[in-house]
């Protein structure tokens, strides 16, 4: 019985966009982080995007009012089910695996039964290490996004931290609107397909409840973009440089130095996230949280040498009125933005790299992670599995005063992904196809000789939940 419901859970988190795919480690995982009666409550949710209350889920599933309160309200304790407030009542939705119960487990680790802690860190690596690529990679539009450092950028002359709060918007086109209402409708038009053919109706009058109104919406917001029934452009604040020419060009020798200047967006910024949120917490990292209770442990079936920083290095964002609760705040303690600026810069002098969704729209988390523990960089550097796992930024490192280089070979050793080696004449040297744009690099050049410069323009999804969704309708 406890095999089956652990497995059910996990099916059920195997139909979300970002799979919990069958491997070693996952079923154990599961069975140390829920009990029986958690996990088969769990697997009735049927979306990872629509909360409901107690009496709905209760009415729904046929569970009694009181057994789902206390369930749900033991887990929200833990930050191991997705809580929020909708009109004055407490509403609940399951985590997908990733980025979720990982994450909420381990960086609420005060929370858990500290009896599994080590047991789950095992169990969760053996995962990593076996099957995450598989469910995490293989897509035309990944679905994370690495944000380049701050500080090469304000020291190149491009962000001014103190005047980042300009009006100058970036646009949503209306071929964003109706890209998004067409790959929220062919998801859940596959879905729906794949629970009819196995005779699941219930299921299927389940995910029109849930899924239904936010396809309908972003279809809509399309369709009436296109016949001008409504405002073609939803707009964002933030400042950005004015639009120049584009650049072109990979550069393969980073000596030479890209013409073009290209506009910097606010989403390509991570001071945007710091300056448009109403609300900022930090977390400690649940990857490199998971690897020092191992290393604590002695266990040596996972070796990784990290030092870099695992208390206060992840970040959640709110917007608007929303703020945190400790149910849903995964044991994060709120800071000031000038205090988020100044843990990015230790975070990036550590050789961290921000990740995030591929999204444009209220940017949720942050991670800063490192090649060594970071389920995501690290797993995918280990199966030389990045670009199809997340996405680079739209810059790329450029040796912009070679006469300045001092050979010391810092940017090759700081790399995450091991882009950079040493050129003919001493100078480093990139790997177009393997660089992903961090500004790791350019961040341990002392005298500045190596800059981060704009050559693209890929723009991400509207929001998390299209990147999800366009991430699951182009896997391979």
């Amino acid at each position: 019985m406890d095999a089956d419901a652990h497995e059910a859970l996990r099916k059920r988190l195997e139909e979300f966009p970002i799979p919990a795919v069958a491997g070693k480690g996952i079923l154990e995982f599961l069975r140390l982080a829920y009990s029986t009666e958690e996990a088969e409550m769990l697997s009735r949710f049927t979306s990872f995007q629509r909360f409901v209350t107690i009496d709905e889920f209760s009415r729904e599933t046929g569970y009694p009012v009181a057994k789902v309160s206390d369930i749900f309200y033991r887990l929200a304790k833990r930050n191991m089910i997705r809580f929020n407030q909708r009109g004055g009542k407490d509403v609940f939705c399951i985590h997908p695996f990733v980025v979720g119960m990982f994450e909420a487990f381990f960086s609420a680790s005060a929370k858990q039964d500290p009896v599994t802690l080590v047991p789950a860190a095992k169990a969760a690596q053996d995962y990593f290490d076996d099957a995450f690529h598989r469910a995490a990679s293989g897509s035309k539009k990944p679905w994370a996004r690495v944000m380049p450092a701050l500080s090469p950028l304000v020291s190149h002359g491009d962000v001014d931290p103190e005047r980042y709060d300009g009006m100058q918007s970036v646009q949503h086109t209306t071929g964003d609107l109706v890209a998004k209402g067409t790959s929220l409708l062919t998801y859940g038009a596959r879905e729906i397909g794949k629970k009819v053919a196995e005779g699941k109706i219930g299921d299927v009058v389940e995910m029109v409840k849930a899924d239904g109104p936010l396809i309908a919406d972003a279809v809509m917001k399309g369709i009436s973009s296109v016949f001008g029934l409504g405002p073609a452009t939803v707009k964002t604040v933030a400042k950005a440089p004015a639009p120049r020419d584009p650049g072109t060009g990979r550069t393969i020798p980073i000596e030479g130095a890209v013409e073009a200047r290209l506009a910097i967006y606010p989403y390509e910024v991570v001071l945007d996230c710091v300056k448009r949120a109403s609300q900022i917490l930090v977390t400690d990292c649940s990857c490199r949280k998971k690897n020092q209770l191992l290393k604590d442990a002695g266990d040596t079936s996972h070796p990784r040498d990290c030092k870099h920083p695992v208390e206060g290095t992840c970040m959640q964002f709110r917007y608007g009125s929303d703020r945190a609760h400790e149910y849903n705040a995964w044991g994060g303690r709120e800071v000031s933005p000038d205090e988020a600026i100044g843990i990015l810069d230790r975070c990036e002098k550590s050789g961290l790299v921000h990740m995030t969704f591929n999204s444009m729209e209220h940017i949720e988390f942050l991670c800063n992670c490192c090649p060594c523990c970071c389920g995501i960089l690290g797993t995918m550097t280990r199966y030389h599995l990045l670009q199809p796992a997340f996405v680079g930024s739209n810059f790329t490192p450029v040796l912009e005063k070679p006469d300045a280089c001092l050979r010391c070979h810092a940017c090759i050793t700081a790399c995450p992904v091991h882009a950079l080696h040493d050129g003919s004449t001493g100078t480093p040297e990139l790997d177009g196809t393997s660089c992903i744009g961090c500004g790791a690099c350019a961040t341990r050049c002392a005298p500045r000789a190596l800059v981060m410069k704009k050559v693209r323009n890929r723009r991400p999804a509207i929001d998390s939940v299209q990147a999800h969704v366009d991430f699951a309708n182009n896997k391979s």
